[in-house]
Parts: structure tokens; sequence; C-alpha cells
């Protein structure tokens, strides 16, 4: 069989969104737009220490072998079967030429990994097995496989880990297709023993295809860090079919003082079944995590029960409150598009002491969920953000949200949620992001784009464009709502500025009516404040009085008028 990597998307958003604009005024806060420059520098210096170059031993390797299979060179190529022992035995800066063939860590034992351990090993496929040079290489041409089907034959003795990475700083793996992992991860990479190991690992043009794991959201490639930084850095990759998710990091209640990052850039996530990217477990003292995903596809892939595509999630199963780590989460120039999941983004920084989240020229087009064996099982929200870190900043930029459509969930049903909560100082800017038919089919509270619970929203340059919302009751656009959580009245603000918000419509029976733009509520007894700052927007009032004033306080600048969209 020959895999083929497809090459990366050309219709991701290439300039910045200017739909329905009318008005060019400064935005709210236009300070807290983050930098690009540092981001794109440090992508940059990863790429170049991935491909540095410098003298290294190099090893050939057919299936079959040849010559006195020494490894010197082609003619004397080493044999696959002593592939697993000859990298455990290799010196540090040892490269390996791998040619055409599939390739196992043991002919019968499911619990043997192709290993690399405290030292720079890097693994090169897609050869013939004549080159004389690594850009000499066709690898769609020449399939690498690094299989776990040790037991061709029966699937619950796959291999539990292909390959495993230990203090591994700055390895590259390029080139491959891994599949066939049936147990923990096809891919695991670990910084252990002492503070300042490295666990850099660069992976490109690879395929990771048809991996499962019994473990959650893993399958495919996972970090398990227990001290010091581990790393991964895709690039070119696809991950498709794998099972029970494609990418992960998961910290251990136990481990302290440690960094995860992965890194992935023009990367492809097709078909997976569960979460598809995964931060979870424990974010405890000194620890820190962050994920960078840049100009990726994710598409048809669906979850198991619940779940998300992105889930971001670093201390929720942890119960202490004070875990002192920093997580972040960017997302870049990605699309995704026709999966089936309740969640497209589900960021939940929970107890860490500070968060950051980037959504940046993305879209996000026709997702949506059913699952008829689960009560409430149909639906997707785009985004959700829960803030409950000490102090949690969220960028949603230059990004298209499409065809959302929720449906039937218990609790409430919305396009984008964005919940702040104690002991949190949470806001989150929203610029130049286009809301376009997005749905809210629910039979209890519905919000069709925003939910602001005790923090700040701001709104900029955006539009809300025909969207629907058909719910007995909670029908609007906006619900800017106060929650207490701790005893203490709950302040949340939300700023609108040169914006267009028209009417969705609500749909009752077969009668359209026009909705309430906003309902500004405070929830539970304590005192609170809620307040909705609106200015240089065309906003739709019909079914507030015909005013500004009854859904906001107007900082002038304001019409009703009917937009007519310039796309």
């Amino acid at each position: 069989m020959v895999y083929t990597l497809k090459p990366k998307a050309t219709y991701l958003l290439s300039t910045p969104l200017q739909h329905y604009s009318l008005f060019l005024t400064t935005p709210f806060e236009t300070a807290m737009l983050p930098n690009y420059t540092t981001k794109l520098l440090l992508v940059i210096l990863f790429s170049a220490i991935s491909q540095t170059s410098f003298s290294q031993n190099i090893i050939y390797v057919t299936q079959s072998g040849a010559g006195n299979m020494d490894g010197s060179n082609w003619t004397n190529a080493l044999k696959g079967d002593h592939l697993r022992d000859t990298i455990w035995k290799a010196p540090a800066n040892t490269s390996f030429w791998i040619a055409a063939g599939t390739y196992k860590p043991h002919p019968t034992s499911k619990d043997s990994s192709f290993y690399v351990y405290n030292r720079r090993i890097d693994l090169y496929g897609g050869f013939a097995g004549t080159e004389t040079s690594i850009s000499q290489r066709d690898i769609p041409g020449n399939p690498t496989v690094l299989s776990g089907a040790v037991h061709p034959t029966d699937s619950a003795q796959y291999s539990d880990v292909i390959i495993r990475y230990d203090n591994a700083d700055s390895s590259v793996l390029d080139g491959f297709v891994i599949r066939d992992a049936h147990g923990r991860t096809a891919l695991l990479n670990q910084s252990q023993m002492y503070e300042t190991a490295q666990s850099r690992v660069f992976v490109r043009n690879s395929i990771f295809k048809n991996n499962k794991s019994i473990y959650n959201s893993q399958a495919a490639a996972f970090i398990n860090p227990m001290a010091g930084h581990a790393m991964f850095h895709f690039f070119n990759c696809d991950f498709t079919e794998n099972y029970n998710g494609a990418v992960g990091i998961r910290h251990g209640t136990e481990y302290f003082a440690n960094r995860s990052t992965i890194v992935a850039d023009s990367c492809r996530f097709y078909n997976n079944i569960g979460n598809v990217v995964v931060l979870n477990g424990a974010s405890r003292t000194n620890n820190s995590a962050s994920i960078n995903l840049n100009r990726c596809e994710f598409k048809g892939n669906s979850e198991i029960q619940t779940g998300a595509i992105i889930m971001f999630a670093p201390a929720i199963y942890l119960g202490q409150t004070v875990p002192e780590g920093v997580v972040s989460l960017e997302l870049d120039s990605c699309y995704f598009g026709n999966n089936n999941v309740s969640n497209t983004v589900y960021y939940f920084p929970n107890m860490a002491d500070s968060s950051r989240f980037l959504m940046n020229n993305c879209v996000i087009d026709s997702n949506g969920y059913s699952n008829p064996s689960l009560p409430y099982g149909h639906g997707n929200t785009a985004i959700v953000m829960i803030g409950r870190t000490r102090t949690n900043k969220n960028y949603i930029l230059n990004t298209r949200i499409n065809n959302s459509s929720s449906y039937y969930h218990p609790a409430q049903s919305t396009t984008m949620a964005i919940t702040g909560q104690d002991p949190g100082s949470d806001s989150t800017f929203i610029y130049n992001v286009l809301f376009n038919n997005c749905q809210n089919m629910n039979t209890n509270i519905a919000h069709q784009a925003f939910n602001g619970r005790k923090s700040a929203v701001y709104l900029v340059n955006s539009t809300l464009f025909k969207n629907e919302t058909s719910t007995q009751r909670g029908w609007r656009m906006i619900l800017n709502e106060g929650i207490n959580t701790t005893g203490t009245g709950a302040v949340t603000h939300f700023y609108i500025q040169n914006s267009i918000i028209w009417p969705s419509t609500k749909h009752w029976g077969s009668i359209t009516v026009p909705k309430q733009l906003i309902n500004n509520s405070v929830n539970y007894s304590e005192p609170g404040t809620t307040r909705t700052f609106i200015q240089n927007s065309i906003i739709n009032t019909f079914a507030d009085g015909g005013s500004i004033d009854n859904i906001g306080e107007n900082l002038g600048g304001n019409i009703m008028q009917e937009p007519i969209p310039s796309m």
C-alpha cells in the first residue's frame, strides 16, 4: 500500500476578515491584542534546532539486510530484525537511514518498543536503498512502516508502545508510517529523573494510522512528563483513523516542575475517534503546559461519547486549589470542518496560576453532533471557554464560525460559551470575527453567541448575522449573566464596538419573530453587576422596544439599519 501525505490546505484565511465593516474607530482595550513576533521566533528556533547540521554516524537499514549487515552503507545494510537493539546501543548523534519496508519492535512480544534513551538519535525513513543524501528520498514512493502488529491475526496482542523516547533531546523522526499500536500509545515521550532533563522530539513527514489506546485520548502520540521539559514538534504529519484520540499530554499528580509542549504545523487530523488533541491531568506546583497548532486541518473526526476536537483541561481530575501552573492553547490558521463532536474547542484551564487562549485566522464550519444512544446527544458548541485561573486571557481574532448547530443539551446550548468563575480575573477579546448561520434548537436555555459570567468580554469589529434560536425561554443573541459561586456578587462587563448584531430569528412552531438581543441578568441571591456598553454598532432592536437604551448603555454612534453584506 502506498501512503501519500496530502499537501497543506490553501483555502484558509490569508488576510483578516473585513466583513460588513462600516465604522473604523479605536477598539476597546487595543493593548490586549497579542504580539505574534515571539511565537514566530520560537517556532523558527525549534525548526532550526531540529535541522542543525553536524557530523553524525549513519547506519543504513533495509528489511532483509545486505552484505555483512554491519550497516556501514547500503551494500552492507543492517537487517531490520536488529533495528531495535541497534537503536538502544547506538551512541549519541547516530542517524539511521531506513529503507522501505515494515519494521516491528519485536517479532512476538507486545511489550517491546524502539527505545531512545538519554541521547539524540535520528530516524529517517522513505529511502529506496540507493540514496546518498536525505533530500533524495521519495517518502510516498518508499513507505517505511513502523508497525505494532506483532501478531497480525490478533489485534489484542499488538504493541503497547511502538516508539518510546526518554530524555532524548532534539531527536528527529522523519518519513514513517506509524501504525497498529493497540495499548498505551504509538509514540511516547517522557522527560524524567531530574528537572533539567530535555526530551524534545521533532516529528516530520509522517503518518499515524489505526492506533488504539485503552487510555483517554493518546492513541497516536503522547507526552507523559515526570520532570524537565518534554516536547513534540510535528510538521507535515497525518493523523488518521486513530481510536481514542490522536495527540495528548498527561500530567500526573505526583510530578513537580515539569513542562510539556506540543507544536503541530501543517498537520492533518482526519477521521479519528475520540478527543483529537488533549491536555488533561494535574498541573501541579510550577508545572506548565502549552499546545500550539498552526495551519492544521481537522475533518471528519468524531467522539466516543462526549468531548471535543481540542480538549484542554489541564487539572480537571485534580482536587487541589493552588497548583501554581501556567497553561496556554494557541490555534493559528486552522480549519475545523464536518466533525461529529459535541464541542469543537473546549478550553478549561482549571485552577492554574494563569492561562491564555488564542485563536487567530481560523475557520469553524459545519460541525455538529449526533449520537442517538445518548439522552442529549445532538449538537455542537463551537468554542467553550471556562476560566478558573487567577488570570485568564482569551483572544479570538480574524475567525469565522459558520453553520454551528446546537441541539437538546439539558443545561444550555450555545455557539460560544464564555464562563468566568472564582477566583479568576477573566477577559475575552473577540476581534474581527464572523458568526454566521448558527442555530440553537433547545428546549431549556440557549444563547446564540456569548455567555459572559464573572468576566469582561470585548466584541469589536465583529458580525453576528443570520443566526437562529428556538427555545421556550432564554432566547437571546447574547446572554450577559452574572453568577456568583463563592458568596460574592458577580461583576460582568460586555463591551460591543464597531460590530453588527442583526436578527437572527426565533422560531416557535410555524411563527418566526425577532428575538431579544441581550439579556442582562444576575443569578443567585448575592448582589452583582452586569453592564453592557455599545458604541458605533448596527444593532437589531425590534424585540427590545426599538431602542439601544433598552439593551445596554449607549455610548453613541449606534444605528438600527439593515446591513448589506459586502461578500
